[in-house]
């Protein structure tokens, strides 16, 4: 198959579920633009994403909207159409974050209306009713200038993260999105390739048909793991799609000098998995246990001396931050120095962080993979099988334990054999590390644009 040449280099795609506020997916964008900026025939990228206004602020390229249609835990018409931010260095202290109005400002009758009992609740009914009428009209828009778009591309690639999936959005969010885009490529015959995806939860007849139509409509097709590859396979009924790592795996993340001899700092970073409002599917109690778990695993590591520092890697698990920081100041001496609360806001800070930390304790995958390629030991706690799966592939199984049945107990037994094993731990991470970068930038090369033929067809 081959690939047209524009007349100012060629212009590629690159598609995420990406708004600007997830360090994991700023890693997966991070890597793909580093690779696509070493092929001098790249002459355009545009991003497209969920905020486009933000992402281009932050990586500088063209972006535009992944969908027209506001959907409740994946997109909406704020982030899809919101004016330009101004622009910042993706690895400033404020880059993955959006301007905030000043608290109190407003109009005045907003605060009126608050008070009149069953009003809000009404006028938040009728907003989403009003959204769900725009959607269609809206779409139908936003079809024909993605249309457009696409006749412009050489080449369309879906980028790494977990995007066969609709726990976040339903089918009408993420697996909707990704049947539209591939649909638009092969009626406009561009070339649509899929780049180290995860399979995650793809349970309803419309999402699985919306998935199997971007599957079969990909000229190549690579999972993150054995287990996403298998899924993916199987939706399709028969054999497609190769195994290469997940693509921040390709960003070259320079790990920092090895820690101090003394004892070790421990960098904590809480997840928000099952907290009502924050995650698609809520379960409290699970919730309100692992936190008290941690928190008390957290205060015995800080009676022993340990310096610890509170981080998150992606915005919605902040309030978890804060919810897990109030337990574990319940639990301190009244003389305690102040909590070591971090917000890093780009990967540039987080690599800082972690070049300053020993040991990590965290659960979501990408603050996994992160401190795993900046070579720090993580004691994982486990939501789900990409989890896992990404610790097989780094021989770090042994590391893990479930966020259903945590303890501290337990938590406190992985930890100390975690720290009698730093030094071979990290020689390890070291080395598996640079080999999943290469196998990374090595598929990047084997399709387009970096060569004039997709390597691997239907």
């Amino acid at each position: 198959m081959h690939i047209r040449s524009a007349g100012h280099g060629r212009h590629v795609g690159v598609l995420t579920p990406y708004n600007g506020t997830n360090l994991g997916d700023q890693a997966i964008v991070g890597a793909c633009l580093e690779a696509l900026r070493r092929d001098p025939s790249v002459g355009r990228i545009t991003l497209i994403c969920l905020n486009p206004a933000r992402v281009r602020a932050l990586h500088g390229v063209a972006t535009f909207p992944i969908t027209g249609l506001a959907v409740h835990f994946y997109s909406s018409v704020a982030d899809l159409f919101a004016p330009d931010e101004p622009a910042t260095d993706a690895r400033g202290p404020s880059a993955d974050h959006p301007v905030q109005r000043p608290s109190g400002a407003g109009p005045r009758w907003r605060g009126w209306l608050k008070s009149i009992p069953g009003a809000r609740s009404t006028v938040g009914a009728l907003r989403r009713l009003l959204e769900r009428a725009a959607n269609a009209p809206r779409e139908l828009l936003w079809l024909w200038r993605s249309w457009q778009l696409v006749g412009t591309l050489d080449l369309l690639m879906v980028a790494g993260g977990g995007q066969l999936d609709e726990e976040w959005g339903g089918p009408w969010g993420h697996p909707y999105s990704l049947a539209r885009w591939a649909s638009l490529c092969s009626l406009r015959r561009r070339p649509f390739v899929i780049a180290s995806v995860g399979f995650c939860r793809v349970e309803s007849f419309l999402a699985r048909g919306f998935i199997r139509r971007a599957l079969k409509a990909a000229r190549y097709l690579s999972c993150r793991d054995p287990g996403s590859a298998a899924a993916a396979d199987a939706l399709l009924r028969r054999r497609k799609s190769v195994v290469v790592a997940d693509l921040a795996c390709g960003l070259a993340l320079d790990p920092g000098a090895d820690a101090t001899n003394g004892i070790a700092r421990v960098i904590v970073s809480p997840i928000a998995f099952g907290r009502p409002g924050s995650w698609p599917v809520p379960d409290p109690a699970l919730y309100q246990r692992y936190l008290a778990a941690l928190a008390e695993f957290t205060a015995g590591l800080e009676r022993a001396g340990h310096p610890i520092t509170i981080i998150t890697t992606s915005s919605p698990d902040w309030i978890a931050v804060t919810e897990f920081a109030a337990l574990l100041s319940a639990a301190r001496s009244a003389d305690a120095r102040p909590l070591d609360v971090r917000r890093p806001r780009s990967l540039e800070e987080l690599r800082a962080i972690l070049a300053a930390g020993d040991v990590v304790v965290a659960s979501r995958l990408h603050g996994v993979i992160l401190s795993h390629l900046a070579a720090r030991p993580v004691l994982a706690i486990s939501f789900d099988r990409k989890v896992d799966a990404h610790l097989e592939d780094f021989d770090q199984g042994d590391l893990r334990l479930d966020i259903r049945t945590v303890s501290a107990e337990a938590l406190q037994r992985q930890f100390a054999d975690m720290l009698a094993r730093r030094e071979a731990i990290v020689a390890h991470l070291r080395r598996i590390a640079s080999e999943r970068r290469s196998a990374v930038l090595d598929q990047f090369r084997g399709f387009s644009p970096f060569s004039d033929t997709v390597t691997r067809l239907d």
